[in-house]
């Protein structure tokens, strides 16, 4: 019945989509009364005549006219592809990428759609929207995709099937009408299957809600098909991540063994080095021409030696503290575009097996990326806005990729670990700096969110308090350094803030929306439209954030920057000051300028520690020995490298707390819009380090990155007064243009009436 309405048909039309059944909807109420009103014409020429036959083919040809026209619209609503989408790029429309994993399918993929027929009513019009999508991916799979659509409740035995393999169940919501308050269980659940790998999507995972008032909801889809392609990359990934390794490895990898002599290696690392030998005889064998192995000795090739150093950092080795004699044992794994280091948490086989495969994964084409998170413990520091938990970006995270939680305290990053996200770093010790620094030496990707402050909030008050990462010394050995300085914006967000008020001597203290110039709100002028990260992003807002300063030799390239009106702090009092009159009042600076805010740095880095002594670096409580018979115990060989490869990649952002679920969620009270960005940004920024750019596009198209742009309260009157303006004159002018056609119809009227004799 809503599909017979004339509100409901022009939904898609009011996006900037052309629909053939909307279309010829509208065309076929225009025939239809069209007919109608000739046919009543007709018959008021049939006044006082008799009944003719005539008169009977009208009443049957208009009859049969009206209802070809009205029931072609149901033959023509099965055609749901003939439209077009005029919207900028294409908003709703299946995308390239989208058609681009569709085809990599080899198996067939079932999307199964659970929607009741009876559910919350502000759920039931995106049943038929998710319905017309799935369609679509339908079509684009060309014969590869299976779709099918249920209603649990009228099939118990799918339901059944429902719940026990797949874990969907009905979900409670309550409902409410004129008759009744009811609660109705109800379906809204996807299911994406591709052999024996699965994922459900729920209605939480698809929709947005956006509250106007404490009863007015605004439920719409928020990007569903970023979900499903999501949902569709990551079951193929985990799909092909039980085959064949080497069958997703597109171009030849080359193992390359830099291995000194045997008389110069110690005991163990021969020994090792024999195992090594064995193992990749038969990963040469399995990879059917996809990889070959080289054993070479830089200590006979000086040009070699030369090129390792300069090239990869590689300097000659140690067997201690103590111990003069140098050798090499590097292990690398490469292709014409990429070279992986491997690195021994022993010297046991197992362990270059463990570092082996991880290597592999990393050349290999369509599988889950790996990303070790660090970030601050949520219970110890509650209250905290900043340090906060980053629940919300771990299980936004963990839906396209493999994420664990690294522990630095060893000194060492997973094998498998392709980019390092450190979220609000706190007090990383040499240890973890070491762990950090070799990380991004062996060409992985370190992303940091850090700056010298910390917001917290303790009871009705807001300030800001000195943070120490530990990076600080790092970031300036490669040329990065924050100040200690907090940036205020005239282009800014809103925040609610309590607000103490003076009434008749006494004082209370409430909620409410205050301009905030510590919540910066970048916009196109400050988002760089030629990176890939930020291209797609309409806005980002960036809270209690500082500036970064580059003084380095590498590719600097800024992502966001504050407008031109913004100042920077010290005072780390950041609550808005009300004076009696209700006015606010922030601290002010008397030179306005542009700051960096987040930015890449790209290309050749040296390590933190390469012109520091080389020390053992050992377990917590755990004291070091300078005993020689200590050392031959247990081989103890320094591993540094000296510096990275090019293009690798260090991405800053100068906030502690933009991405903490703290944060979001009082970004989200003012603007959902707002914290949705924020975490498309770092969605973003994650799938371009590790060059996966097949979501970037189709996340962009999220209808909440449309966001409008600010206008000042100048600005939106100056615009209702244009509004104004424009309708009284158009009304005036119609009413002009009417007077005048009165008056010369009156003046026809007379002269024709008028005798020729007085003419």
């Amino acid at each position: 019945m809503r599909l017979v309405g004339t509100g409901s048909r022009f939904e898609s039309i009011a996006r900037g989509v052309l629909d053939l059944r909307d279309l010829y909807y509208y065309l076929s109420l225009i025939l239809v009364f069209l007919l109608l009103n000739v046919f009543a014409l007709e018959r008021a020429r049939w006044v006082d005549k008799p009944v003719k036959a005539h008169h009977k083919h009208w009443h049957l040809g208009v009859t049969f006219a009206i209802a070809n026209l009205l029931f072609a619209n149901l033959w023509l609503y099965k055609l749901p592809y003939l439209r077009v989408d005029t919207t900028q790029g294409q908003q709703y429309s299946i995308s390239t990428q989208t058609k681009r994993y569709l085809q990599q399918l080899e198996e067939p993929l079932l999307i199964r759609g659970y929607f009741s027929a009876k559910t919350h009513p502000l759920l039931a019009p995106l049943v038929p929207q998710m319905r017309d999508l799935i369609a679509e991916y339908e079509v684009a799979g060309a014969g590869k995709v299976r779709v099918e659509f249920i209603d649990p409740q009228q099939n118990p035995q799918l339901e059944e099937q429902a719940n026990r393999e797949y874990g969907i169940r009905a979900m409670p919501f309550q409902v409410e009408d004129r008759y009744q308050s009811a609660i109705v269980s109800s379906y809204f659940d996807i299911l994406v299957k591709y052999g024996d790998q699965y994922q459900v999507l729920g209605f939480r995972d698809l929709i947005e809600v956006n509250a106007r008032g404490e009863s007015d909801l605004d439920v719409v889809l928020r990007n569903p098909e970023y979900d499903l392609t999501r949902t569709i990359k990551s079951v193929l990934e985990d799909y092909r991540a039980e085959g064949q390794i080497f069958e997703m490895v597109d171009k030849p990898l080359t193992f390359n063994a830099y291995v000194s002599a045997p008389q110069a290696l110690p005991e163990q690392l021969n020994t090792l080095l024999e195992d090594i030998r064995q193992v990749m005889t038969t990963h040469e064998a399995d990879a059917n021409g996809k990889l070959s192995v080289n054993y070479l000795d830089p200590a006979e090739d000086s040009a070699l030696a030369q090129r390792l150093a300069e090239e990869l950092g590689m300097m000659p080795m140690r067997a201690g503290l103590l111990s003069s004699d140098e050798f090499y044992f590097y292990l690398t794994l490469e292709n014409d575009e990429q070279i992986v280091q491997l690195a021994l948490e022993d010297f046991s086989i197992e362990a270059f097996e463990r570092s082996f495969d991880a290597a592999v994964e990393k050349f290999a084409q369509g599988l889950n990326k790996h990303i070790a998170l660090v970030m601050p413990d949520a219970m110890s520091s509650p209250g905290r806005y900043g340090q906060s938990a980053f629940s919300q970006v771990e299980r936004l995270l963990a839906q396209q990729a493999n994420v664990k939680r690294e522990d630095l305290s060893d000194g060492h990053v997973d094998d498998s670990t392709d980019l390092l996200l450190l979220l609000a770093p706190e007090s990383l010790d040499e240890q973890a700096l070491f762990a950090v620094d070799q990380f991004m030496m062996r060409g992985g990707t370190v992303v940091a969110a850090t700056s010298p402050y910390q917001i917290n909030l303790s009871g009705r008050s807001l300030n800001l308090t000195e943070h120490n990462s530990g990076l600080q010394a790092w970031l300036a050995h490669h040329g990065v350094s924050i100040p200690k300085q907090v940036i205020l914006d005239e282009q800014h967000g809103a925040f609610p803030i309590p607000v103490t008020r003076s009434v008749g001597g006494l004082q209370f203290q409430e909620i409410q929306m205050l301009e905030y110039p510590y919540f910066v709100d970048v916009r196109a002028e400050g988002l760089n439209k030629q990176s890939l990260i930020t291209r797609g992003l309409a806005q980002v807002t960036v809270p209690w954030s500082s500036g970064i300063d580059y003084q380095g030799e590498n590719n600097f390239e800024p992502l966001l920057r504050s407008s031109e009106q913004a100042w920077q702090t010290s005072q780390l009092d950041v609550m808005p000051s009300i004076n009696a009159q209700g006015e606010v009042s922030y601290p002010q600076g008397s030179q306005r300028t542009q700051f960096d805010i987040a930015a890449v740095i790209e290309g050749r880095f040296t390590s933190y520690f390469a012109d520091k002594p080389l020390t053992k670096r050992a377990d917590e409580g755990e004291e070091q020995t300078e005993s020689s018979e200590a050392e031959h115990t247990e081989l103890q060989i320094e591993q540094m490298v000296r510096h990275s490869p090019e293009k690798t990649r260090l991405i800053v952002f100068s906030s502690n707390a933009m991405f903490s679920d703290q944060v979001l969620g009082l970004i989200g009270s003012t603007n959902q819009s707002a914290s949705l960005n924020n975490l498309a940004l770092l969605q973003n920024t994650l799938d371009w380090a590790l060059e996966d750019d097949g979501l970037l596009g189709i996340r962009a198209r999220g209808h909440f990155n449309r966001t409008l742009p600010p206008l000042t309260e100048k600005t939106a009157m100056h615009i209702e007064l244009f509004n104004y303006v424009v309708v009284a004159s158009l009304i005036l002018i119609i009413a002009l243009v009417a007077k005048v056609r009165r008056t010369r119809r009156l003046a026809r009227h007379q002269s024709a009436f008028t005798p020729k004799e007085a003419r």
